[in-house]
């Protein structure tokens, strides 16, 4: 028999177990009594009234068997009359949120490159974007793509959008199609294109700053895992001159690489990979954050050169 569980969602409150008081909660959700074969990240174990599955409905980019990113962590209160404390719901694992990209693009002459964005999703990235594809028009979305894009190639006009989401196994595809135009740039007097390999961006549920009147502003961390493969062809009067080297990141809450997986005299593909832990990263350790970012955003802005025959 499922029954109520009291949280609170707001980023900048916490539930204090030293306050025994029901002004603390600002949610309610449902736990379902539930023996899990399935590893869902939605379970808790509690030492008295054994498995349960924490289940938020009025989440409804987020499929039963999964915890919505908001709940994470989070200090709730199970109202059964077994229970007499709080329970701490699990914190989100990089195996929470995947992401799988493969974009193809075609570079043409005068730099203007045009292709596909294809992403395979689940968990709170499928949620992510289940929730941009749904909750705003064709017009609005292709806007929203199209500004996504533009961060990395200004002059980028959408061709095509289309979804797919497989809600039941939680899985959640996008396709965008675009063209950018003179995003290679030429070098003024030489037969030369300059290149920047890696145009999107990551999205915004990477890692976010918080604060509080109960707590200083700290970083957190979210827990993601994200593989891009680009590839890059051209027709002939190209070659590679230049080209960026293979980088690896590491800091205690997140890695990133840089890969070259295949060149030759038409095409070129490369590979990114984030892995990124949830974790709350003191005032103190700032300089850790930004020196990480900044790395990662050097990979990100490098380039490759090609010359034309």
């Amino acid at each position: 028999e499922a029954f109520p569980v009291m949280a609170n969602i707001s980023d900048e409150d916490e539930v204090h177990k030293e306050w025994p008081s029901p002004y603390q909660f600002n949610h309610c959700v449902i736990a379902i009594p539930f023996v899990d074969e399935l590893g869902l990240s939605g379970m808790v174990n509690d030492s008295i009234i054994g498995d349960v599955l924490i289940f938020d409905p009025t989440s409804k980019y987020t499929p039963i068997g999964s915890l919505p990113r908001y709940l994470h962590g989070k200090n709730v209160l199970l109202n059964h009359k077994k229970v007499e404390s709080l329970t701490v719901l699990p914190v989100e694992k990089s195996g929470d949120s995947e992401e799988e990209r493969d974009i193809s693009v075609h570079l043409d002459i005068d730099g203007t490159i045009h292709g596909s964005i294809l992403i395979e999703s689940s968990g709170h990235a499928a949620s992510y974007l289940r929730e941009l594809c749904f909750g705003q028009s064709d017009r609005r979305l292709r806007m929203t793509m199209r500004n996504w894009i533009a961060v990395g190639a200004a002059r980028t006009e959408i061709e095509g959008v289309k979804f797919e989401d497989d809600f039941e196994n939680d899985r959640f595809l996008l396709e965008i199609r675009f063209l950018s135009l003179f995003y290679g740039q030429r070098v003024a007097g030489e037969n030369r294109i300059v290149l920047k390999p890696i145009f999107l961006g990551r999205h915004r549920d990477q890692g976010i700053l918080a604060g509080g009147a109960n707590r200083p502003p700290a970083y957190i961390s979210r827990a993601k895992t994200l593989q891009e493969r680009i590839r890059y062809e051209w027709g002939e009067g190209l070659d590679v001159e230049i080209l960026m080297k293979p980088l690896q990141v590491t800091s205690s809450f997140a890695r990133y690489g840089f890969s070259i997986l295949t060149e030759n005299s038409r095409f070129i593909e490369f590979q990114r990979e984030w892995s990124s832990d949830f974790e709350y990263v003191s005032p103190r350790r700032y300089t850790e954050v930004v020196a990480f970012y900044d790395e990662v955003s050097r990979i990100d802005r490098g380039a490759i050169v090609l010359k034309l025959k």
